[in-house]
C-alpha cells in the first residue's frame, strides 16, 4: 500500500545508550627508603552498573622509570553487574630508595578489550611517587628537665650560660 500525504506517522525515539564511566583514582605514595610497598589501585565505575565490564590496564612511564622506581605491568580487570568500585593491591609495586630526586610519576592506562564500547568512557589516572629522602630528619629535642652536666662557671649556676635561662640543657643531648 503506497504511503499518501493524508497517512499520520509516529516517530519513535531512539533510547540513548546507557553510558558509564570506568575511571582510576590518582593516588600518591611516599617511596620509602629500601622496601618495596604495594600499590593499592582503585578503579570506580560510574553511570548504568546493571551491566558487566572487563576493561585492562598497563602502566606507562611519566618521569619514574618501570624497573627501577616501580613494577610496572598490567591485568584484567572485571566488574561484575551492580559493582562501582574495584580495588587492585600490590599488582604494582613501588621500590624505596635513599637517592634525593624529584617526586615522579606514572600513568594507569585503561583500555576496553573485551569491547564493551559504545557507551563506556575510559579515564586513566597518573599515580605519584613522592621522594622522602630530601627531607630533613625530625628535629630533637632537648634534654628536657635535665640538669646540664658540664662543670658550671664559679658563680654563674649550673651548667651552660643558655642552660642557665631555662633550666634546660641545650649542648647535652
Amino acid at each position: 500500500m503506497p504511503i499518501t500525504p493524508d497517512d499520520e506517522f509516529t516517530a519513535l525515539a531512539a533510547e540513548p545508550p546507557q553510558t558509564r564511566t570506568i575511571a582510576v583514582r590518582s593516588s600518591a605514595l611516599r617511596e620509602g627508603d629500601a622496601e618495596t610497598l604495594s600499590l593499592r589501585i582503585s578503579f570506580e565505575r560510574t553511570g548504568d552498573l546493571s551491566v558487566v565490564d572487563e576493561i585492562a590496564y598497563t602502566t606507562v612511564d611519566i618521569d619514574a622509570t618501570e624497573g627501577v622506581d616501580y613494577s610496572g605491568g598490567g591485568r584484567t580487570i572485571r566488574f561484575a553487574a551492580g559493582v562501582g568500585l574495584v580495588v587492585v593491591v600490590g599488582a604494582v609495586s613501588i621500590f624505596g630508595d635513599l637517592e634525593r630526586e624529584p617526586d615522579e610519576s606514572f600513568m594507569i592506562v585503561l583500555s576496553d578489550p573485551g569491547g564493551n564500547a559504545p557507551g563506556l568512557a575510559l579515564v586513566n589516572g597518573a599515580i605519584a611517587i613522592l621522594d622522602d629522602d630530601d627531607r630533613p630528619p625530625p628535629p630533637r629535642t632537648p634534654s628536657q628537665g635535665r640538669l646540664c652536666a658540664s662543670a658550671p662557671a664559679p658563680g654563674s649556676g649550673p651548667g651552660h650560660r643558655s642552660c642557665q635561662a631555662t633550666g634546660i640543657c641545650h649542648s647535652h643531648r
